[in-house]
This record gives structure tokens, sequence and C-alpha cells, in this order.
């Protein structure tokens, strides 16, 4: 196992942390960058510093890890040849509930992670080990995520365009438009304490979110599926510009709606590529993603 941290032009508290990391193990790669590239962009760079390897680990830094967790993602991952990308139960910092198990994409276009919130026994995590050992999921967190290497390289990786947020969902459907598969993997498992930069109701990440989920279904959404459900993301936009109105937050959302729309030429650039290399069929999409808006 190599291990790479990509550190984006963090402040001097965690470079000094980072630098007596380097300095106790030298077999870790620490590499700064000038400037914050965002999630995406640090993701793919650091994926390209670790050179020839079958898979590809990415571990967020407010993750901790069970010590079986990575062997447990790999088999998996190599016991499927379909599968490309697996994921872990994701824990709360207080180890009682759900931060999430797996990403759940809406026919609307919205997306959430499953269980987020549920305590560990309302989510029923025994029984579905019971039903199925890796249960098929729209895409992992990359909080902590498993990736086929030669899947990851063949779809491009992360879209850097994104910098942060909903980059995960997007990358998991362009991983299942190109034929492959996602699943969780429910004993394999982490602590998440999620949101620690951003905030998990800041306006950084209500405006990333929104813009990006958006650019997400403009341009991986099968032409078939994509006038058809058109008119539901549109009904779905209105809705949450609704509730975030009343919440004060209005603003925010139609600033990532405008900017989003800004970039469409760019948007639809990278869609005609996305679509001329799709394997998977518009129904094979459509039955990976959920109607259930309550879906946890």
């Amino acid at each position: 196992m190599r291990i790479v941290i990509w550190d984006n032009d963090s402040d001097a508290p965690t470079r000094e942390v980072l630098a007596e990391l380097a300095q106790r193990h030298p077999d870790i790669t620490v590499h700064r960058s000038a400037c914050n590239l965002g999630f995406a962009a640090g993701n793919n760079r650091a994926v390209a510093l670790i050179g020839g390897t079958g898979h590809v680990l990415t571990v967020n830094p407010d993750v901790v890890m069970e010590t079986d967790c990575a062997a447990r993602l790999r088999d998996a991952l190599d016991s499927d040849p379909d599968t490309v990308a697996v994921g872990a139960t994701q824990l709360s910092a207080d180890g009682r509930t759900l931060d999430g198990i797996g990403d759940v994409l809406h026919v609307s276009g919205i997306g959430w992670r499953a269980g987020h919130g549920q305590a560990i026994g309302e989510a029923g995590i025994d029984a579905a080990v019971a039903r199925s050992p890796c249960p098929e999921i729209f895409s992992p967190c990359a909080a902590v995520a498993l990736y086929r290497r030669e899947a990851f390289d063949a779809v491009g990786g992360f879209d850097e365009s994104y910098f942060c947020y909903f980059e995960d969902v997007d990358l998991g459907y362009r991983l299942r438009l190109n034929g492959g598969i996602c699943r969780h993997v429910p004993q394999a498992r982490a602590l998440h304490v999620g949101s620690v930069s951003a905030g998990k109701h800041s306006d950084f990440t209500i405006y990333y979110g929104h813009r990006n989920l958006l650019w997400t279904f403009l341009k991986n959404t099968p032409a078939p599926l994509l006038w058809f459900l058109l008119p539901l993301h549109l009904m779905m936009t209105l809705h949450v510009l609704l509730v975030f109105t009343l919440r004060g937050r209005g603003g925010v959302v139609m600033r990532a709606k405008r900017d989003a729309l800004r970039r469409l030429p760019e948007v639809l650039a990278r869609r005609r590529v996305v679509q001329s290399v799709r394997v998977a069929g518009s129904w094979r999409i459509l039955s990976a993603m959920t109607l259930n808006p309550r879906r946890h």
C-alpha cells in the first residue's frame, strides 16, 4: 500500500502536523499544493502520484477507519469483476448513529447519504447483510471508498470543475454509465465526523452542493431519461428554492443555479464526451435510482 497525503494549502498548524508525520513515516508521501484545488482535483493529483496500482482508496482527513476496513473493501471489490467501486459503513463520531451507507440518487437529480442520522439498530445493517453481503448502491461516499483503478482512470476520475461536493455521486454515475456496478460493504466500518472544513449548513456547502447536482443531472443523464425527468427536476429545484428561501438562504441556491447555467456550454461539452462512451442503457441507470424521496 502506498499512502499519499495531498495538502490543499492548509494552515500552519496542519502543516506542522504533516511535517512531523512525514518525518516519522518517510514511506508516506506528503505533497503540499500551492493553492486549494478542492476535493476533486486534490484526489486526482494524489492518485497520479501513486503510479501503477490496481486500486484507489480515498480517505478524508476526518475519517478513522477500523483496522480491517481497507482489507474488507479490497476483498469485496476483488470478488466481483463487474463491481468497480465499494463504500464502507460510515458511523458518526459518537459511534451510535450512521453517517451513511452509500449515496442515493433520486430520479429528480437530488442525492443524499443513505441511512444518515439513523441509529445503528434501526438501520438494520445485520438484516441487510443476511439478505446481501454487499448490496448494490448508486455510488459510494468518497469519504472512504475503494475504486478499481482501471475504471477510475477510464472515466477520468473526479470532475475537477466541481471543486467539492457531489463529485462522488458524479463519479459513481459515470462509472455506472460505463457499465460498472457500485456496492456497499456493511462490515467495512469507519468513523466519519463530516463537514469539518466547510460546515454542514454553511453557504459554501449549500452553494457547491446545489450547483454540482445540476451539472451532474445535465451531464450524465441519458437523453431519453433527461427529457422524461426534466420536469421533475425543475419541480424539485423550485421546491428546494422555496424551502431555503423560508430559511433565509434562498439567495445562495439562486446563485448556485445561476453560476451552473452560466457554464452550461462547458457542461454540455463534457456531456458529449460522457455520453459518447456510455455503455449502460437508460433502464439500467433508472433502476439504480430511487423514486422514494424519503428512502433512507
